[in-house]
């Protein structure tokens, strides 16, 4: 029993000690600090720690606007690829994708430059 208390500390010991190696104590201690003198404490102190930690955080309100956009354009562009198709065009149109074309695009304006005659004679 008293092997296991032993090998528990030393767990424990050699977890702090990297954690105080990597400024993590130090800075978690900072912030609660910093919490803990606010005159107006938080709503929601867990945000006000990640912010702390450097993330930007995205309020509810606008997490849920954000949402709402991204499915009104999935929907305009199953309504885009719905219209395309009916026009027939889908084997015409070409999804293009800019890094995989900007090589050709480079490759095709140097073809395009004709050299100019010498006249060094």
């Amino acid at each position: 029993m008293f092997a296991t208390i032993q090998c528990s500390e030393e767990k424990k010991a050699k977890f702090v000690k990297y954690l105080e190696q990597h400024n993590v104590i130090k800075t978690f201690s900072e912030i609660f600090d910093k919490l803990m003198k606010c005159k107006e404490k938080p709503e929601n102190p867990i945000d006000f720690i990640r912010q702390e930690l450097g993330e930007v955080v995205i309020p509810h309100e606008n997490f849920e606007e954000l949402e709402r956009e991204l499915e009104e354009a999935h929907r305009e562009i199953a309504d885009l690829e719905k219209a395309i198709e009916e026009l027939g065009l889908n084997e015409s149109v070409e999804v293009v994708d800019g890094d995989e074309d900007e090589e050709d695009e480079i490759k095709d304006d140097t073809s395009e430059v004709e050299a100019e005659p010498s006249n060094a004679l």
